[in-house]
């Protein structure tokens, strides 16, 4: 997702607001996307709940697959709600939605259709950014090497995910980096 992302002196992730729509779009249709399940919060209520973004477009979300299935009684009441979820590496909150249903007849339980939110609270959770590997570079055969001058430090390429991976620097090598850093 694209957006104002700021970081502070130590390189910590910082919050920020989206509110480019087409960016809080792209967002929910990572979510829909990754079949990554959402929190539903309702004021006054101990239970979170969780959905799945099954739909969206540049006006809606779709959301099914309500758990606990009592949730559905909240939404179809029309009581306001807030969404979170946690995607590539980052959080994602939008307060004070609501929905209406939809679909009745769908295997996987009720939908329920809410606006599209105005703006997302977005916090990057990473302190440092993450690079997808080609599947046939990943695992232990990939070594990363770096030439500063006449310095050179090399090390081991992870896989931490399915699209993610780290550099392990030999341990010799460590004051170098950070010098460089």
């Amino acid at each position: 997702v694209q957006g104002d992302h700021k970081r502070g002196d130590q390189g910590a992730a910082q919050s920020s607001y989206v509110t480019d729509r087409e960016a809080v779009w792209q967002a929910f249709c990572g979510l829909r996307n990754d079949a990554a399940p959402v929190t539903l919060r309702f004021d006054g209520v101990e239970t979170a709940y969780s959905a799945l973004v099954v739909d969206v477009d540049h006006r809606r979300v779709v959301l099914e697959g309500i758990q606990p299935a009592s949730g559905d009684l909240l939404l179809r009441a029309g009581r306001p709600f807030s969404l979170s979820a946690r995607a590539h590496g980052a959080f994602i909150y939008a307060p004070r939605n609501v929905s209406e249903p939809v679909d009745t007849d769908s295997p996987t339980g009720t939908r329920f259709l809410m606006a599209l939110p105005e703006k997302l609270l977005w916090q990057q959770r990473r302190r440092a950014p993450r690079f997808s590997l080609p599947a046939a570079l990943r695992g232990p055969r990939a070594r990363l090497t770096l030439t500063h001058g006449r310095e050179t430090v090399s090390g081991m390429v992870e896989d931490l995910s399915a699209s993610g991976c780290r550099a392990v620097f030999d341990a010799a090598a460590a004051p170098v980096v950070a010098a460089r850093d």
